[in-house]
């Protein structure tokens, strides 16, 4: 059997009283403690039964005085990344609970909400009464008045160095916090761009809010530019409305980006280029992204690189789901600038 016991209760040491003929407690949903509310908690449990298994449950890590405890006692700890639903678990779940079997739908979810289960989901349900969009997948389940609500686009890898030049030079310490409780994630990210927001949290925390401005959009991408990734420099540069620095970042360090993967989505940086910035090296290095991601259609030829008109008309994606980019940030993250 669960039992739901309050703070008072554990302080009263009334907890092994409750645990009497009973073979399991969960203890859910545990605040942020004081250094002696969360001694009165361990003290309370080294004092149960034995025999009796007990689970807790906080969105908060333990402080200090838990550290010994735990060396001690070795109990079995889930950090959110192990809580999540693997592509085959999300696969699992919207077919039998929901019904849905659109061909890689799973993988589409479980990059959108890093495999959290309630927002898989929310997800799921939204897919069922509105339908599996047959283009980008997160601003059909972010509409407003949704089940999920709100689109914002995310700026990654979220770092202590570009919060700084974006306005939050205390946001550092902050970051690991946001990376155990599952926040910020490399789910679904670019192998260099990682960590991000996760997205449907950033469509959620994001609703309603003003976009950043293209000034702060380019400090992040000088940042990048400076620090890197090189990718996520040409993805904020895009952003803010820089083509000719983006144009910069991909001469510079293209070779070495199509290299890492996503080759669509850099055959995409350099079609939205406008033209007199779409060098000769450019359009050959485009050609061979397109090559790469197998979309090499005899469209249009230039310097013997095929670039279909559709990749040259089209604005750069969202490197995780397809999705157009925004200029907004996740309200609440620590990135985010007035």
């Amino acid at each position: 059997m669960a039992a739901g016991v309050r703070r008072n209760t554990l302080l009263s040491g009334e907890l092994a009283e409750l645990a009497a003929g009973t073979t399991q407690l969960v203890l859910d949903g545990l605040p942020a403690m004081p250094e002696r509310t969360e001694q009165a908690l361990l003290h309370a449990i080294t004092g149960l039964p034995d025999g009796v298994r007990l689970a807790l449950s906080s969105r908060w890590p333990v402080g200090c005085a838990a550290s010994s405890w735990l060396t001690r006692m070795a109990p079995a700890q889930l950090r959110p990344a192990e809580l999540s639903l693997t592509t085959d678990q999300v696969d699992e779940l919207l077919k039998a609970e929901y019904g849905l079997t659109a061909p890689a739908l799973a993988q589409r979810v479980h990059e959108v909400t890093a495999g959290w289960p309630a927002l898989v989901r929310l997800v799921a349900e939204t897919l069922v009464a509105e339908g599996v969009p047959t283009g980008p997948l997160l601003p059909a389940v972010t509409e407003p008045g949704g089940l999920v609500t709100g689109y914002v686009a995310d700026l990654a890898p979220v770092t202590a160095g570009v919060c700084a030049v974006a306005g939050h030079p205390a946001a550092g310490p902050q970051l690991g916090r946001l990376v155990r409780t599952g926040l910020l994630t490399r789910i679904g990210t670019d192998p260099d761009t990682g960590p991000r927001v996760v997205p449907v949290i950033a469509a959620v925390a994001g609703h309603d809010r003003p976009p950043v401005t293209s000034r702060t959009l380019l400090r992040a991408a000088t940042w990048y530019r400076e620090h890197g990734p090189a990718r996520a420099a040409a993805y904020t540069f895009r952003l803010g409305g820089d083509d000719a620095a983006l144009a910069a970042v991909l001469d510079e360090h293209g070779d070495r980006m199509l290299a890492a993967g996503r080759p669509g989505a850099i055959a995409e940086l350099i079609a939205g280029l406008p033209a007199p910035l779409r060098t000769r090296r450019l359009r050959l290095l485009g050609g061979d992204a397109l090559r790469t991601a197998g979309d090499a259609a005899p469209h249009d030829q230039v310097d013997g690189r095929f670039i279909p008109p559709a990749h040259r008309a089209t604005r750069p994606s969202d490197p995780t789901d397809g999705s157009p980019v925004g200029r907004s940030w996740p309200a609440g993250a620590p990135g985010r600038s007035a």
